[in-house]
């Protein structure tokens, strides 16, 4: 008798926000480390689908069908897309270096300025650390 199987969906184990996170942060070190950007667009399609993908693409702001396509093997979403995803999701991204060795104590992302601090544009309230970015133009 021939061995029966089936087809593995791994939405249908998504259950918690765990496993989403979980799930994803696995997803992102594997595109990373083999420079495949969409094995990682295609695990956020995975919890999509988990998640109800017309309820994502509604909070997304897109068509259900744009958002197959684009989280689809074949996809290829602007960064924008996976950004709304993202937070469609309740998730966000979170930047870290690969090795807190590689950052050495002489070079720093957001190098002190100096005084007297020339922005400019101004910098709204909700977003002061934008006035690092600025300081260097």
């Amino acid at each position: 008798m021939a061995l029966k199987t089936l087809p593995y969906d791994s939405a249908e184990y998504l259950e918690d926000d765990q496993a989403i996170v979980e799930y994803l942060e696995e997803a992102l070190k594997i595109a990373t480390e083999d420079s495949d950007p969409s094995f990682l667009t295609v695990a956020l399609g995975t919890v999509a689908r988990a998640r109800g993908m017309s309820q994502i693409a509604k909070d997304a702001g897109l068509s259900r069908e744009s958002l197959y396509k684009a989280l689809g093997a074949e996809g290829n979403p602007e960064f924008g897309t996976i950004l709304k995803v993202l937070q469609a999701l309740g998730l966000k991204l979170s930047i870290k270096p690969n090795d807190a060795a590689a950052l050495s104590s002489s070079y720093s992302l957001f190098p002190t300025p100096s005084f007297p601090l020339q922005c400019p544009q101004a910098v709204p309230k909700e977003r002061p650390h934008a006035a690092i970015l600025h300081a260097g133009h």
